[in-house]
């Protein structure tokens, strides 16, 4: 498979490729070996880190960096809460008769990731997306929240599925409790309803994904106006068929992107509550005990 970075994946080059040789390194190690298979399973896992999930520390305050300097726009959301749907839909009010391709608004509305550094520097965007965690130089802010009982599940997918590695979701779920996964959906909504809502106030907008999905064209211009951005009827009508999940994966599958698994693409639709699937009551517990105040926060039941 190729460069994923071309298109909505912000992952490094070669990720999947580490990732898939490291545990197939673990299972090759029989039973008897199994002081050695402890030993490669803790390699796995902070390869895991170092690579493709702890590059979510590591962008944090290059992010911050980068947007203080730029003065950008900020669209702003925990991972898999439907930042890169908004970019498609906002990039077809920019550009008449776009046809989606992710190359094109990453280029306008580009996600902060290490790879992309050197163009937003050159390109200096309006507007930038970010998963990190509020910063108090930025000056305007569109907040994307989604209920963590549907983003951490996706976010599993994610961070698993997709790279090829085969991680048990109670024992993920243990390691995104303690970080291993980048700031947890707590943490991110603390720093930006928190101090970044009280901070930026007339410049905040937050946006529910779970609006998005039931009232999007509402949604959408209610982002647009606030963003200054057009939008005539037509437009969004448009803007919000062209950018379903359907036509997205089309795009992927253009790129050499295998997703014969449907838990492989990044545009899993978000219809699908696996939270009861993944995990077991426990886990669910830990989870929420975690969440909790920052679920009341968000007005998350």
């Amino acid at each position: 498979m190729g460069c994923l970075i071309r298109g909505q994946c912000s992952c490094f080059c070669g990720t999947k490729r580490v990732l898939v040789e490291s545990q197939e390194t673990v299972n090759r190690i029989g039973p008897s070996d199994n002081r050695y298979r402890v030993e490669g399973i803790k390699l796995l896992r902070a390869i895991t880190v170092l690579t493709q999930n702890g590059r979510s520390w590591l962008m944090s305050p290059v992010a911050h960096y980068i947007l203080g300097r730029l003065g950008s726009v900020v669209i702003a959301s925990y991972p898999r809460s439907g930042s890169t749907w908004l970019r498609t839909m906002l990039t077809h009010l920019i550009i008449e008769g776009y046809d989606s391709n992710p190359v094109e608004f990453n280029r306008l509305i580009p996600g902060v990731t290490i790879s992309r550094i050197p163009q937003i520097i050159v390109n200096r965007p309006q507007i930038c997306s970010t998963h990190a965690l509020f910063n108090a130089k930025i000056k305007k802010a569109v907040y994307i929240i989604r209920d963590p009982r549907r983003s951490i599940p996706s976010l599993y997918r994610y961070t698993t599925s997709r790279v090829g590695l085969q991680i048990r979701a109670p024992e993920w779920a243990k390691l995104y409790c303690n970080g291993f996964y980048g700031p947890r959906w707590d943490q991110h909504v603390f720093s930006w309803l928190g101090n970044g809502r009280e901070r930026l106030s007339d410049t905040f907008l937050l946006l529910r994904y779970e609006d998005m999905c039931m009232q999007t064209h509402e949604s959408l211009l209610m982002v647009a106006k606030f963003l200054g951005f057009p939008h005539l009827h037509k437009r969004l009508v448009r803007a919000i068929d062209m950018s379903k999940p359907a036509v997205m994966r089309e795009w992927e599958r253009r790129d050499g992107i295998d997703i014969s698994d449907p838990n492989s693409s990044f545009y899993r639709g978000g219809e699908v509550d696996e939270w009861q699937e993944l995990f077991p009551s426990e886990i669910q517990n830990m989870l929420l005990d975690q969440m909790r105040r920052a679920m009341s926060l968000a007005n998350y039941a």
